[in-house]
């Protein structure tokens, strides 16, 4: 069906900017969840005809779907809604998720349930990584082997050496500079990437609100694993993160998996020793 003014919600406002860079429709409104209010206005609309809802887990509590239930024609009992979220291996990074509001909206216009399966992200060798790392499903690949996926578990001073090389190997390789990213669970100031060369360390420019409208980036970027989240770059190097088998019971798994499933071609592992 045509026609239909559609508000398309996330948590992030960083991948509400990437996605607003890639999809042009004026009858498409992307908004985050707490410029859903602003959107509306804004659009001059009572309600809008269809909802669209990604990274999902992050909205898996009352407060949300309330809100969202009050701008959808319908709401969740009789509105047209899609939502798209990963309870088992995101859940709880930017947001707690609420199992009651799951149960909640499950009960509403009895919707149709689909287990995405296939991964159309990652190369198989990425998957296989992260299944053996984590030990958690992630989908049937589609996509080619691709490189294998390097780790490196060393102390500091040897991460910061390894670290340099590799960039200054990507840097110089057929890669566009814009398609590295570096991840990582610090701020850049407590991050090994701090440590490197001053000349190293200047082709590293960190990502923020405004950075991300930009497609491709511009050179390699750093973000925080949590503000990536919902993003991809076709190379990762993932630093400052324990080894996956130093993952305490209690610890949770998001950040490693979150972190290790952005990487589209290609997945460097510096683990902390």
């Amino acid at each position: 069906e045509t026609g239909l003014n559609t508000l398309f919600v996330c948590k992030s406002s960083w991948l509400r900017h990437y996605l607003t860079t890639r999809f042009q429709n004026e009858r498409l409104v992307i908004a985050t969840i707490s410029s859903v209010g602003n959107a509306l206005r804004r659009s001059g609309l009572d309600t809008f005809d269809a909802l669209i809802v990604d990274e999902g887990q992050d909205l898996m509590n009352y407060r949300d779907l309330q809100l969202l239930d009050s701008v959808l024609a319908g709401g969740f009992d009789d509105g047209q809604w899609y939502f798209f979220h990963d309870s088992n291996n995101q859940a709880n990074l930017l947001d707690e998720l609420e199992i009651g509001a799951f149960e909640w909206l499950k009960s509403k216009n009895n919707p149709t349930i689909l287990p995405l399966n296939v991964n159309c992200r990652n190369t198989s060798n990425i998957l296989k990584s992260v299944q053996k790392e984590l030990t958690c499903d992630v989908g049937v690949p589609t996509l080619a082997d691709g490189p294998e996926v390097i780790e490196f578990i060393s102390d500091k001073e040897s991460s910061v050496e390894e670290l340099n090389k590799l960039i200054i190997e990507l840097t110089d390789s057929e890669l566009m500079p814009g398609a590295v990213t570096i991840l990582s669970s610090r701020s850049i100031r407590k991050s090994i990437v701090s440590e490197l060369p001053k000349e190293t360390r200047k082709l590293i420019s960190e990502l923020d609100d405004y950075q991300v409208r930009k497609l491709p980036f511009e050179g390699i970027t750093f973000s925080h694993i949590k503000d990536f989240k919902g993003l991809e770059n076709d190379v990762i190097v993932l630093v400052d993160l324990v080894h996956p088998s130093k993952i305490t019971k209690d610890g949770s798994k998001a950040l490693h998996y979150v972190g290790m499933t952005r990487a589209r071609a290609m997945l460097y592992c510096f683990w902390s020793a």
